[in-house]
């Protein structure tokens, strides 16, 4: 795995459960079992969950899948459902407003949806304020989690322990960004992790930037930590071509980090590891399509062995 900025960039890990009238639950409440999802903030909000072929046996669960737009493959079954509940919809939208705030994962139990966040401390205290002003609206939303984190991989370990997880590397030539809408936006090496999922050709993502300019001139790019956090939106063909696929076939990708070391951007892809065929295709057919980009694949491995990799820098 890429390494990640540590200590006071991303420091906070939060939880925060809903729940609300919906066939989803109906359909955990079946299987007994969590169900990996991805939350789409988009208006009105999606959410796009799988489910493994072992556990949609019976004939009810199957139509029930299909009611919510279910799409079987091979091994498992992938969804697509939109939350038809606004109040919900919009105190999620607020929290996911918050500047530094990136959302890593979601999950539904037999009960409740879950999202799993990561923020800088120094926006704490509104995330309290607007979960309490949600709840004293009436909006079912609680916060399960919130403290520091012991590492960056803390939301994503949690994932892996409900769904195998894989990890794809790939790269790209930075002087295609010139001419897009994604250029460096600092000027100088940076991290980034992408928001939250839009389904939209504009995506928005958390820039890691220690070594920032003392002043940034662009106006779009918000300095959300002093010398430290950025957040900005941006355009990637690239990308957005990868990302359509996956929304077509439903697929779920839990997280996307970057690195740009000022000659070439470095993206690593977290997600479900039955998905990693179907990313790969829509990988070569975006190079293919792209390939002023000079797109390099250069790594798959499991999320396991990556990690156990993460542990050895931790200690070296």
């Amino acid at each position: 795995m890429l390494k990640r900025l540590k200590g006071d960039a991303l420091d906070i890990k939060v939880t925060i459960s809903t729940k609300w009238k919906s066939d989803l639950f109906r359909l955990t409440g079946m299987l007994g079992l969590r169900i990996p999802c991805i939350y789409a903030n988009t208006s009105p909000p999606e959410i796009f969950f799988v489910v493994p072929s072992s556990y949609a046996g019976n004939l009810e669960t199957r139509k029930l899948l299909m009611i919510m737009g279910g799409r079987e493959a091979e091994n498992h079954w992938t969804g697509r459902i939109s939350i038809d509940n606004k109040e919900i919809s919009d105190a999620i939208s607020n929290v996911l407003s918050i500047p530094s705030l990136v959302l890593d994962a979601a999950f539904l139990d037999t009960r409740s949806f879950k999202l799993l966040f990561r923020l800088n401390s120094m926006y704490t205290g509104k995330l309290t304020e607007l979960i309490e002003s949600a709840i004293s609206d009436g909006v079912p939303l609680d916060i399960e989690y919130l403290g520091p984190i012991e590492s960056p991989y803390d939301n994503l370990d949690a994932m892996n322990r409900i769904i195998p997880l894989s990890v794809i590397y790939f790269r790209i030539d930075s002087y295609m960004f010139k001419k897009t809408s994604d250029p460096n936006p600092l000027g100088i090496p940076y991290e980034r992790d992408r928001k939250f999922t839009s389904l939209s050709d504009r995506l928005q993502f958390v820039y890691h930037c220690p070594n920032a300019p003392e002043q940034i001139d662009d106006k779009a790019i918000v300095e959300t930590v002093p010398h430290l956090l950025y957040e900005t939106w941006i355009e990637n063909p690239f990308l957005t071509f990868i990302e359509s696929k996956l929304i077509e076939m439903k697929i779920l990708v839990s997280n996307y980090h970057m690195a740009y070391d000022g000659e070439r951007i470095y993206v690593e892809v977290v997600l479900p590891t039955t998905f990693v065929g179907n990313y790969l295709e829509f990988l070569s057919l975006s190079a293919d399509r792209y390939q002023e980009w000079g797109a390099l694949l250069f790594g798959v491995y499991t999320y396991n062995q990556q990690r156990d990799l993460v542990k050895e820098w931790a200690v070296s």
